[in-house]
């Protein structure tokens, strides 16, 4: 396992930023997908979960998870 340092988390949570930015931008927001109720939630559950996970990272980022 690599040595973690402030810009190892720093990248994770860019990571994950750009990961939530593209599936927002071309799945959830595809006219297909906002056609049908069943995609658009999922598309919003996964947007919301990868949000979540974003912000878990920042707790790490800025030392609050240890």
């Amino acid at each position: 396992m690599a040595d973690l340092d402030k810009y190892s988390y720093h990248e994770a949570l860019d990571r994950a930023h750009v990961a939530n930015d593209h599936f927002h931008e071309y799945v959830e927001s595809h006219v297909v997908v906002q056609h049908h109720l069943e995609l658009k939630i999922l598309a919003e559950e996964v947007t919301a979960k990868m949000y979540d996970f974003y912000n878990c990272v920042a707790k790490y980022e800025d030392g609050q998870n240890g």
